[in-house]
């Protein structure tokens, strides 16, 4: 929708069917659009590279860890220009789905796995071993948001997005 109103717009994503569907449908409508298969997390960008909107799916809870989290919001915000937005989306899962002794099984197997360690309430793995952290609700999404320099310019807990904006 924003390539349709002229804006310039890079996509980023790992998933090689889905790049190659967004290809063809903007060839398809000629629109000019870069994109970029790569992990975003990890993803090197160049000064001056910077964007008006930031707009993150349930990428954000694919983040291994609250410090990993965080890190990676910082360098958003790096990439974002001052008056920039951040669209955040996320998924849920209320607590009482979750138990302590369940945290702790799951450490037991990341040890034994030796896989991620810093399991949290809310970790899984997902079908071909992607990970997903689902947060109890979006008040602890914006705990991690309140440490990364972004204010909250609309939240949409029915719809578990936020806007920020830099603070």
């Amino acid at each position: 929708a924003l390539a349709r109103r002229g804006m310039r717009v890079t996509a980023v994503d790992y998933s090689l069917p889905l790049l190659a569907a967004l290809r063809g449908r903007a060839q398809q409508e000629g629109l000019r659009m870069d994109v970029l298969e790569a992990d975003y997390a990890s993803l090197a960008w160049k000064p001056g590279d910077t964007f008006d909107l930031v707009f993150l799916g349930l990428n954000y809870g694919s983040i291994p860890s609250r410090p990993a989290r965080i890190a990676f919001l910082k360098k958003v915000k790096f990439l974002m220009k001052d008056d920039g937005r951040l669209f955040l989306s996320f998924a849920c899962q209320p607590k009482t789905f979750w138990s302590v002794p369940g945290l702790w099984f799951h450490r037991l197997c990341a040890l034994v796995c030796r896989g991620h360690r810093e399991v949290e309430i809310g970790d899984e793995i997902r079908g071909e071993g992607e990970f997903l952290h689902r947060f109890a609700s979006g008040s602890d999404v914006f705990e991690e948001v309140r440490d990364t320099g972004f204010a909250v310019d609309m939240g949409v807990e029915k719809e578990r997005a936020l806007f920020l904006k830099m603070a």
